[in-house]
């Protein structure tokens, strides 16, 4: 659903809307078209249907009670604040002659509102940011009366904002009142929400990688395509800084990747050095999987997500895997239930090397068919027989290469290794997280050992105290938050392009010598928890 509230002016939709009005507009795919009588100032704002009852309150809305009482006081406070705060800068701004730093109307920069409520030149600076998925709608404003017919408004005058008052459109006190309400959404209720203790954990690491490429003799060209952090809706990146003796670019690969590219010609020097350093904030994935929500995918989503249905090199979608995913699903169609029973028969026939390194071994390239044969292998040997056997049965995957921000190696110089997990799509759910992987660890039972205690340990991204079910059922639609991503999918092909053919998957690097591929190579990953 899509809503306009007219802070001033007047508006013509499907019906005349006045300052004051709050709207809702009718499903539909058609355009929102308006026409605006004069100068007119509004926010537009879409919604989409939630699945459970809700509780409706004065500026939030939640699906249960409790939550809706907490977070409506938090509000009111909140708002009691900004209010205050506003009212102050209005005494001090008239006896001091302080001019407002940009009028709100059309306003595309910075709203500035002190931090303490005293005259003081210490101010609080509040800046745009990004909208959240899903928040964005196509506007056409027309001036003009011949308008194609849009989506019928339903106006809710009762329900009026009053967002109007004589002194201006939007004074600093209703700046205050419409701040306080949008917390309503963006943080307060959502937090409510969740089940106590559940809020997001959130951790923030400065990291360094630290490739060095040896260089042959005689070679002409040396070519390195190095995995950069992305950012994501859980990633916030900053101060992103590499330095080489060559010219570092940044492109996209065939999944859209972010990749760094250096390429040294006839290079004089024995080793070359890419030095990369950032700060990332993480948050934890916390996804309600309600199998009841999902259904199977249509036709046209089919062929949509068709490149998440096909194998890769390494992944592959053979009549063995068809056989033994459809023994596995026992005919369910519904996504979710699909690939919990695809998840649980995962980690309970499969065992990670790392619990027996003496016997077993994990495939250099993850393999389905290596991990299926011999039951054992690493983060991406599961995950690459997790994705045949959901493909098998129609389900789309995606692999996730990252790493793992251990504890046990926080602000210590040793390498921390990469970790892969991967997501499932479901239709009315989106892409689903998970790690079974990490869920074998948790939910088998084994001898801890010399050999594998330390290895073990070193596997997970919050330690190893044992055998947990709960741990089981979390990593399935739920990720921590200590973790980094470097790149998505397998079969990648870079830009500029590799000689060598698509690269199995980019955890790290991928170095070419004279067009071929390089091993004489190595990462160091380490990193520093920032606490705040």
């Amino acid at each position: 659903m899509c809503w306009v509230a007219i802070g001033a002016g007047d508006v013509v939709t499907s019906e005349p809307l006045r300052a004051g009005d709050l709207a809702v507009f009718e499903a539909s795919e058609a355009a929102i078209e308006f026409q605006a009588r004069g100068v007119t100032e509004f926010v537009l704002g879409s919604a989409v249907p939630h699945p459970y009852e809700l509780n409706l309150g004065t500026y939030s809305v939640h699906t249960n009670p409790d939550a809706l009482h907490a977070a409506e006081s938090l509000i009111a406070q909140i708002q009691a604040r900004l209010i205050s705060l506003a009212d102050v800068y209005d005494q001090t701004r008239n006896s001091a002659g302080r001019r407002w730093a940009r009028p709100f109307p059309g306003d595309t920069g910075a709203v500035r509102v002190p931090s303490h409520a005293t005259a003081s030149t210490h101010e609080t600076e509040m800046t745009d940011r990004p909208a959240a998925p899903g928040c964005a709608a196509k506007l056409t404003v027309h001036t003009e009366s011949d308008a194609g017919r849009p989506s019928r408004a339903v106006a809710a005058r009762g329900a009026s904002l009053n967002l109007n008052e004589r002194s201006h459109p939007m004074t600093r006190r209703k700046i205050a009142e419409t701040i306080a309400l949008f917390l309503c959404v963006s943080g307060a209720a959502a937090r409510a929400d969740n089940a106590p203790g559940a809020q997001p954990k959130q951790a923030s690491f400065h990291v360094k990688n630290v490739f060095k490429v040896k260089v042959p003799k005689g070679a002409q060209a040396v070519r390195i395509w190095f995995a950069v952090p992305q950012e994501d809706a859980s990633s916030v990146i900053r101060n992103l800084a590499v330095s080489t003796d060559g010219v570092v670019r940044y492109d996209e690969d065939s999944w859209g990747n972010r990749v760094g590219y250096l390429e040294v010609r006839a290079p004089a020097q024995e080793q070359i050095t890419i030095r990369e350093e950032f700060d990332l904030t993480r948050s934890e994935i916390q996804s309600r999987v309600d199998a009841a929500r999902a259904r199977p995918l249509t036709e046209p989503e089919r062929a949509a997500l068709a490149r998440f249905l096909a194998p890769t090199t390494h992944v592959v979608v053979n009549d063995r895997i068809k056989g033994l995913a459809a023994s596995i699903v026992e005919g369910e169609t519904n996504p979710v239930r699909a690939a919990r029973r695809i998840y649980d028969w995962t980690f309970k026939n499969i065992d990670y090397w790392v619990k027996d390194p003496d016997h077993l071994k994990a495939s250099p390239v993850g393999s389905t068919e290596y991990c299926m044969l011999t039951k054992t292998g690493n983060c991406t040997d599961f995950h690459s027989l997790f994705a045949s056997l959901a493909m098998a049965v129609g389900l789309p995957t995606r692999m996730v290469y990252g790493s793992l921000l251990k504890p046990t190696l926080n602000g210590i110089e040793v390498d921390g290794s990469y970790h892969c997990w991967i997501q499932f799509y479901a239709p009315q759910i989106g892409w689903v997280p998970l790690d079974a992987s990490l869920a074998n660890i948790y939910g088998k039972e084994f001898p801890l050992t010399e050999k594998n205690k330390k290895l073990v340990e070193l596997t997970t991204a919050t330690g190893y105290k044992g055998t947990d079910p709960s741990k089981v059922d979390y990593y399935f639609g739920n990720i921590d938050e200590r973790r980094v991503v470097w790149s998505i999918g397998r079969d990648l092909m870079m830009q500029p392009p590799q000689e060598s053919g698509p690269v199995n998957a980019l955890a790290k690097a991928h170095v070419e010598v004279d067009g071929k591929p390089h091993s004489d190579w190595t990462r160091e990953f380490t990193y520093r928890e920032i606490v705040r």
